[in-house]
C-alpha cells in the first residue's frame, strides 16, 4: 500500500515538474519571438577547412547554451545549414534539431535581415524587433577578407556593423567569433 502511494506521488510530481517546463518553454519562446532574431548565414562551408567547420559547430552550441540561459532569449536562425561537417558535428549532440526550442533552420535568409560585418561604414545604431541580425558563419582566421560585407551586397540586404569602437579599444583585426556577436547582441537587448 504505502510503496504504491509512494510511486504514485512521484508520478504526480514529474508530471507538475514537465507541466511547469512546458509552460516555461512557452513563455520564453513567446519571448524569443517577440523581439529581433540572429541568424548564422552558413553560406562559406564549402570554402572552410573541415577544422573550421568544427569550430562553427562549436561555436553555434555556445550560442545555443548561452541563448537557453538567458532570462529574455532570442531566436537563433541557422540559414542554409548543409549535410555537411557542421550539422554532423551538430547531429551527434543530444536533442538537436528537435528539442533545441530556440532555434530554427530556414534554407535562406529572411527578407528582413541585416547582415552584420566589420567591413560596413553603417554603424548600427540600435536592434530593431522586426528584424534578423545575420552572422557570417565564417571561420577562416582572416583568409576571406570581405566576405561577408560582399554577400550583403550580393544579396541586396542592408548591413552595418557593431558599435565596438565605442566600448572596445582594439589593437588588431575587429573580426570576432560568431558566439561573441550572438552573445554581443543579447547583452545589448537587456
Amino acid at each position: 500500500g504505502v510503496a504504491i502511494v509512494d510511486e504514485a506521488t512521484k508520478i504526480e510530481k514529474e508530471k507538475e515538474r514537465v507541466r511547469r517546463l512546458e509552460k516555461l518553454h512557452t513563455s520564453r519562446l513567446a519571448s524569443a519571438n517577440a523581439t529581433f532574431s540572429v541568424a548564422v548565414d552558413f553560406g562559406w562551408e564549402a570554402e572552410m577547412t573541415k577544422k573550421e567547420r568544427l569550430s562553427l559547430a562549436t561555436q553555434i552550441v555556445h550560442c545555443h547554451a548561452f541563448n537557453k540561459r538567458q532570462e529574455a532569449p532570442v531566436k537563433l536562425v541557422l540559414a542554409g545549414l548543409g549535410e555537411g561537417d557542421t550539422r554532423g558535428k551538430l547531429s551527434k549532440l543530444d536533442g538537436f534539431p528537435h528539442n533545441w526550442r530556440l532555434v530554427e533552420e530556414v534554407p535562406t535568409l529572411p527578407p528582413n535581415s541585416v547582415y552584420l560585418t566589420a567591413d560596413s561604414p553603417n554603424v548600427l545604431g540600435e536592434l530593431e524587433n522586426d528584424k534578423c541580425y545575420v552572422l557570417g558563419g565564417i571561420v577562416d582566421r582572416n583568409r576571406l577578407q570581405r566576405a561577408a560585407i560582399d554577400r550583403a551586397q550580393s544579396l541586396s540586404l542592408p548591413h552595418a556593423r557593431l558599435p565596438l569602437e565605442a566600448c572596445v579599444d582594439f589593437e588588431g583585426t575587429k573580426v570576432l567569433t560568431v558566439n561573441h556577436c550572438f552573445e554581443i547582441l543579447c547583452g545589448w537587448r537587456e
